[in-house]
């Protein structure tokens, strides 16, 4: 179920490297790495919003609940899954939705956790900008012990109909989330 495919620990360790020495290249004359995590080079996007272990010692989004509504989320995610609360996520897809895998279609039907699942990544990769943990893999989110809630809204393809972003956003209204977030289109 997982758009996220697993690489040999060597390869994976052997590409990891090469592009943190292309970020390093690219960027490390404009930017000052933001964190310690193995890809942080590479995160220019952090740099630029001064998103780095001095202002973690202040604010990490401990306690904080973020509605990621999108194309849901990888739950599989090896740089994600500590954060995300399973239960809470929820796809608002509804079967009739022509443009639409038939796995996705929950119609608000929380228990289907299979319909949440991210089968077009972008919805996993905002939550990681939101909510990677520091951990020593990968990246570090802006608040990094924050709690992401999939809240399904958009297609693998990238539809994102009125009817399921409305219901979208009544959920995370209705199961107290503290913030959302929707990069739609």
């Amino acid at each position: 179920l997982s758009a996220f495919t697993a690489v040999p620990t060597s390869q994976a360790a052997a590409d990891d490297a090469d592009l943190v020495a292309l970020c390093e290249q690219l960027y490390g004359d404009y930017m000052e790495v933001p964190t310690a995590e193995p890809l942080a080079a590479c995160q220019w996007d952090m740099a630029m919003i001064g998103a780095n272990d001095e202002t973690f010692s202040r604010a990490t989004g401990k306690g904080v609940k973020v509605g990621v509504l999108d194309s849901g989320i990888d739950f599989n995610h090896p740089d994600l899954a500590p954060n995300i609360d399973v239960a809470l996520s929820c796809s608002f897809i509804t079967a009739d939705d022509p443009l639409a895998l038939d796995v996705e279609k929950a119609d608000g039907d929380c228990s289907d956790k299979a319909a949440v699942q991210d089968y077009g990544d972008h919805g996993t990769h905002v939550a990681t900008t939101i909510g990677a943990p520091i951990n020593g893999f990968g990246i570090a989110g802006v608040a990094p012990e924050a709690t992401i809630v999939g809240v399904k809204v958009c297609s693998a393809f990238g539809f994102c109909f009125a009817d399921a972003v409305a219901n979208g956003i009544r959920y995370a209204g209705d199961a107290g989330l503290d913030v959302i977030n929707l990069s739609l289109f």
